[in-house]
């Protein structure tokens, strides 16, 4: 059992190091940059969505959400 604390200890040193969580953070940075920030557009659609804000009650073969 010591041993495999020791093997979990090791890897858990260089996965949480600094260059690790440095390096995660940056290329988050990127991709938000790269993808025009489509992660929040998409969060604040869903909310829209679920607000009803795109929903019409005259539309053909419209139900309510409890059908």
């Amino acid at each position: 059992m010591n041993n495999f604390n020791v093997w979990v200890e090791a890897i858990n040193a260089v996965l949480w190091s600094s260059p690790v969580l440095y390096t995660l953070l940056f290329t988050g940075v990127v991709f938000t940059f790269w993808s025009g920030f489509s992660q929040y557009y998409a969060l604040t659609h869903g909310f829209k969505v679920i607000r009803g804000d795109y929903d019409k009650a005259d539309d053909p073969g419209a139900i309510t959400h409890f059908q």
